[in-house]
């Protein structure tokens, strides 16, 4: 088993390439695999769960040896749980239709040899590729935005669809939809802006406030996870009351909702606690997940 597994490596690169022919073939088991048939610089989510909102675990590019054990449907979906060879530590599930299996058969085997045959590569090289047309979609992407949604167990369907209701409302596809209703300006004039709240911070006032709006926020997601970036977009209802959503880089989002010039809830269910300084709204929402948000975001100054 290690000796084929050294030399499938080898010949991985032009395994790969042919990753459409054996595919077509060979079938998902318990075995070696190949992480094939995402787009350029794109990585396979190796996630907790056999789910698009699962935890992500790590990412892996095309290329990467993975370990099978076992392949399930989910929610429509066939999805493989297996363990990242170069750290078997790494145990989670990915969509099987990105694994290509190393354990072929013998006419599989044979298919891909023709592949490989320098002859065939020359002729294969005289001829461009491929490229694909504006009407065509892109491996994967029916699975990646399924309009299935994960239901956690113990979910009742109305917070399934009050949840469905908030993505739709909110995802960064739509965001543009959004704009030309409520206008989120990029450039505010410099006029000080009087702190709602400041007879609880015993009268202390902003020094400066920050004249343009920022194009991402601090998050964090994780108990113990130092803060990163995190896009938004914000949809105002009027000039003390907006919705922010908070876009998670490993997939999903944060809703916060500000009333009466300070943030006051949020879509996840856990209490929300917030400490203010100045204009910053450092928020935290159950016991791990964290933001800072300037008033300038949700109001625009």
């Amino acid at each position: 088993m290690f000796r084929l597994k050294t030399n499938l490596f080898a010949s991985l690169p032009s395994l790969i390439a042919s990753a459409a022919l054996a595919q077509a073939t060979a079938t998902l088991g318990p075995g070696p695999a190949a992480v094939s048939g995402l787009a350029m610089n794109d990585l396979l989510n190796v996630r907790a769960e056999a789910s698009a909102i699962g935890k992500t675990l790590t990412r892996l590019p095309n290329g990467s040896l993975v370990n099978l054990f076992e392949c399930k449907m989910f929610n429509g979906y066939e999805w493989c749980r297996l363990n990242v060879a170069d750290d078997p530590s790494i145990t989670g599930w990915a969509p099987a239709r990105y694994l290509l299996p190393l354990d072929l058969t013998e006419s599989e085997r044979a298919a891909i040899a023709a592949a490989q045959d320098p002859s065939a590569g020359e002729a294969a090289a005289a001829t461009p590729p491929a490229t694909p047309s504006g009407d065509t979609l892109p491996p994967g992407i029916e699975e990646r935005f399924a309009s299935e949604p994960y239901r956690p167990e113990g979910w009742s369907e109305q917070e399934v669809a009050k949840l469905q209701e908030l993505a739709s409302r909110l995802r960064p596809a739509q965001a543009a939809d959004l704009a030309p209703t409520v206008p989120l300006p990029k450039r505010v004039a410099a006029v000080p802006r009087p702190n709602p709240r400041a007879e609880e911070n015993g009268g202390a006032t902003a020094a400066a406030v920050p004249t343009e709006v920022p194009t991402e926020v601090p998050c964090a997601r994780y108990l113990g996870q130092p803060m990163q970036r995190c896009s938004f977009t914000v949809a105002k209802i009027d000039d003390k009351n907006a919705d922010v959503a908070v876009f998670w880089p490993d997939g999903g989002f944060r809703l916060i909702e500000f009333r009466e010039g300070k943030p006051a809830s949020s879509n996840s269910g856990e209490s929300i606690r917030v400490t203010r300084e100045g204009t910053l709204n450092m928020i935290r929402v159950g016991k791990a997940e964290r933001f800072e948000i300037l008033d300038i975001v949700p109001y625009g100054g």
